[in-house]
């Protein structure tokens, strides 16, 4: 056998261990994309992740934004602006588009695995038979990877992050988040905000109801969630009736304007046979020198109070303390108990 096709092998065998050891969808995506890079003869390799906004305030009802990892200063970006997007989606199947002459060739393909969606979109001066199968014998190990991963760290009922995943990513987005804060000195006004969210008398929905329509009402609440808050958000259902929202990339005014807007989305949306559900949210502005366990306490707090004075609405921890209604957080003191209904 040749010499570069041992060499080749030896790559493709170190490719597929590298992308089989990979336990989160972030640095599978960009492990996928460093090993076409190197065993397929592309010019350019790109990879956008998103997921529809049909109910969209602003632009068009598809919007998508080029993956980068943990980097807040990335925005949404209507479909119609990457070339073949829509037209894969819209035929579920790669799309292979030739350009003018001697232009390159544009190779888009869609990815759908359970609430994972995303493009691979491939420059290439040709696209011959042995770097399709190559590309989609990738694209199958990607694929079966992202459903394990998907099952490990999703909540089966909503679909959200769950807890056992937010335990895992917190401090890994903290610590990227607060690299990122240092380099970015022209943004020093923008920062984070970490929100911990109950649905107000929950337990009444289940005891009323029952535990079915209860459910429906908790999926109901995940789809508001991803509706308001933009993918480099982090979304996380941390048990029972209780979210986590990590807002990224906000002055404090568009953090709790972000919370605002949640809280009366929720508000006004007809739950059905339920009607009106609210829900308090307890909130904390991200400082450097925090780590996680502190803010959820300061959160569940700036929560107790909301909760205490009348639900539905959004308390900031650092504001309450300033208005003498909360006390600084004591390192020692111990974590609240949830006991709401």
């Amino acid at each position: 056998m040749p010499e570069d096709i041992l060499k080749f092998d030896a790559r493709l065998r170190g490719a597929v261990v590298e992308m089989t050891g990979q336990g989160d969808e972030q640095s599978l995506v960009h492990v996928l994309v460093r090993n076409l890079a190197i065993l397929v003869p592309v010019s350019n390799i790109r990879f956008y992740q998103g997921r529809q906004e049909k109910n969209a305030e602003e632009g068009e009802g598809n919007q998508w934004k080029v993956l980068l990892l943990l980097n807040p200063n990335e925005e949404f970006i209507p479909m119609s602006q990457v070339e073949g997007l829509a037209e894969a989606m819209d035929l579920g199947q790669e799309v292979v588009l030739k350009q003018a002459g001697d232009g390159p060739i544009l190779v888009v393909h869609p990815i759908k695995v359970d609430n994972f969606q995303g493009f691979l979109v491939l420059d290439c001066d040709k696209y011959a038979s042995g770097t399709q199968k190559l590309v989609h014998f990738f694209l199958r190990i990607f694929g079966n990877q992202i459903s394990m991963i998907q099952k490990k760290e999703r909540d089966p009922l909503t679909g959200l992050l769950n807890r056992q995943s937010f335990d895992d990513k917190i401090n890994k987005i903290l610590m990227a988040y607060q690299r990122g804060l240092k380099r970015r000195r022209d943004n020093e006004d923008k920062g984070a905000n970490l929100a911990v969210l109950d649905i107000d008398h929950f337990k009444r929905v289940n005891d009323n109801f029952g535990h079915l329509i209860g459910d429906e009402v908790l999926i109901l609440f995940a789809r508001l969630m991803e509706q308001c808050f933009r993918l480099s958000d982090f979304l996380f259902r941390f048990g029972g009736e209780e979210f986590i929202v990590l807002v990224n990339d906000v002055t404090e005014k568009e953090g709790l304007a972000a919370l605002e807007r949640f809280r009366n989305m929720v508000a006004a949306y007809p739950f059905p046979q339920v009607g009106r559900v609210t829900v308090s949210i307890g909130t904390v502005i991200l400082s450097a020198d925090e780590v996680s366990t502190t803010l959820i306490d300061k959160a569940d707090k700036a929560l107790y109070y909301a909760k205490e004075n009348g639900r539905n609405q959004v308390q900031v921890y650092q504001t309450l303390v300033a208005q003498g209604k909360l006390e600084e957080e004591d390192e020692d003191d111990e974590g609240d108990v949830d006991l709401w209904d």
